[in-house]
């Protein structure tokens, strides 16, 4: 995403600085098909999927039933999305 310098990446990709990298979000989004990145062997797309995990999924559906009882409760509500 924005937060990386993709041009920069790109070269410590090329020139062996950095030996792999996984990204799940790219700038721009979707990459295109002619992007560099996307012809290198050393780089993988996970898709959005980077941090599906056992573990973050079952935070989110303890979080999400947490959240339903505060919310039933009267209580404020822990990342509260409006």
């Amino acid at each position: 995403g924005s937060i990386i310098d993709t041009e920069a990446l790109l070269e410590a990709l090329q020139n062996k600085t950095i030996a792999a990298a996984a990204l799940d979000v790219t700038d721009p989004e979707p990459l295109p098909d002619d992007h560099p990145l996307s012809k290198l062997q050393n780089v993988t797309f996970t898709a959005h999927m980077g941090g599906a995990t056992v573990q973050t999924r079952s935070n989110a559906f303890a979080m999400a039933v947490q959240n339903l009882l505060d919310a039933f409760s009267g209580k404020p509500l822990v990342n509260q999305v409006i």
